[in-house]
């Protein structure tokens, strides 16, 4: 059994969102060395406070990979409430809206997410998990919830493309919490409260840390640990995929050719809004 270490630890810039007023957003993971992040392309923190009146958001499309989106908190009760994952495959195009005109309070953390090149183009597909039925374990006094993959004996019911790893920890002071996972996965955290430590190292709230891999099969292990105080964090780790990508805004693609395709595409009104998906490419757990 590999024992993970932390090869690097950061605290991202706070900025002003693309919403405008009421909206900061901090890069988590903005793209940089993909050969580094694969199968990550980037992380956002996304804190919206507006008031209410005019509206906030809008349509978007995504193309050629997945977003990962956990609400951290929401004040609203409809969708997208606390504790809400949603794993949105784009695959071959799909429009999404996010608008509100309530007043809102909200964080969310959205990933993106490469697919493995033969689902780069496949039919779009939306799943999510609710607070109240994602797989939760008691570890002491602290808990674990997996929204995706598996973790310390339990697993998530969301289907992955590409074996993505998201576990939200809750600790309480002076404890433990260990995770296995296999060594050749890309793995970072992202502390939400208080402070946790993995080995000699301390990673505070509202930083990343990234963890060392191998390219060895055999599991790896990560012990947590926090002190005097409380702490909250975010584990994603996911399986490298070995084939290249070209970018464009929100679109992913294998070449420059497919990226003029997928503009061409949504420009022409080809993509489908994700509320006019089909039930079968749907999926609420």
């Amino acid at each position: 059994m590999i024992n993970r270490k932390i090869t690097s630890v950061y605290l991202p810039t706070l900025k002003q969102g693309f919403l405008g007023p009421g909206h900061t957003a901090r890069g988590l993971l903005e793209p940089m060395n993909y050969k580094q992040t694969n199968p990550f392309i980037l992380l956002m923190e996304d804190t919206i406070k507006v008031s209410g009146g005019e509206p906030v958001g809008g349509a978007h499309p995504h193309a050629g990979f997945e977003t990962a989106t956990l609400t951290v908190y929401n004040n609203l009760s409809g969708e997208n409430k606390t504790g809400t994952f949603e794993l949105l495959t784009a695959g071959s195009g799909v429009i999404h809206t996010e608008t509100t005109y309530e007043p809102v309070d909200m964080q969310i953390l959205q990933l993106w997410l490469v697919l493995p090149k033969k689902n780069r183009s496949a039919e779009p597909l939306h799943q999510d998990i609710g607070l109240q039925t994602v797989p939760t374990k008691a570890i002491g006094a602290s808990s674990i919830r997996v929204y995706s993959g598996s973790s310390n004996g339990i697993t998530s019911p969301i289907q992955n493309q590409t074996p993505l790893i998201l576990v939200d920890a809750e600790m309480v002071a002076n404890s433990t919490i260990n995770h296995d996972l296999p060594s050749s996965y890309t793995s970072f955290f992202v502390v939400l409260d208080g402070k946790v430590a993995v080995g000699d190292k301390t990673v505070k709230k509202g930083e990343v840390a990234w963890l060392d891999k191998s390219s060895d099969e055999e599991e790896s292990h990560i012990s947590f640990t926090t002190g005097e105080s409380s702490a909250r964090f975010i584990l994603y780790a996911g399986e490298p995929q070995e084939e290249s990508i070209v970018s464009y805004g929100p679109f992913i693609a294998d070449t420059e050719d497919d990226i003029k395709r997928l503009r061409y595409e949504y420009g022409h009104g080809k993509f489908p809004h994700l509320n006019d998906l089909d039930a079968s490419r749907v999926k609420k757990y």
